[in-house]
C-alpha cells in the first residue's frame, strides 16, 4: 500500500484518492532529480583526503606495485603520478582504493569530501 497524500482544502486536510495520489506520484518520478555525478579532483584534494583517512602516498605507490601485469602497473603508476585531475569513475581509481581497502560508497562519499578540500 503506498503511503497516503493529502491536499488542503479551505484550510482543511482532505484525502486524495488514489488516482489522485498515482497521478501525483507520476508527475513526482517524472520530475526525479538525477543523482549528481561525481566530480573530479585534484591531486592536491586526493592526497590530503587520503592522508586524512590513513593513506600515505607511499601506501598507494605500494599498492600499485602489487598489480601483477607490469603494463597495467606502469599505466597505474603513470596516472597516479601525472594526472591533473582524478575522476571518480576511473577504472584505475576503483582499482587501488579497493586494493587499499576502500568500499565503493567509500570512495564516492570520500570523492565528494575530497572535493571541498
Amino acid at each position: 500500500m503506498s503511503e497516503t497524500l493529502f491536499r488542503m482544502v479551505n484550510g482543511v486536510s482532505v484525502e486524495l484518492s488514489e488516482e489522485e495520489a498515482d497521478a501525483i506520484r507520476a508527475e513526482w518520478a517524472a520530475n526525479a532529480i538525477a543523482p549528481r555525478p561525481i566530480p573530479g579532483i585534484t591531486q592536491r584534494q586526493l592526497a590530503l583526503w587520503l592522508l586524512r583517512n590513513g593513506v600515505t602516498e607511499d601506501m598507494v605507490e605500494g599498492a600499485i606495485a602489487q598489480i601483477p601485469n607490469a603494463t597495467q602497473r606502469a599505466e597505474a603508476l603513470i596516472e597516479w603520478r601525472k594526472s591533473n585531475l582524478y575522476e571518480r569513475d576511473h577504472p584505475f581509481v576503483s582499482l587501488v582504493g579497493a586494493m587499499l581497502g576502500f568500499s565503493s560508497e567509500q570512495m564516492d562519499a570520500g570523492w565528494r569530501e575530497a572535493g571541498s578540500l
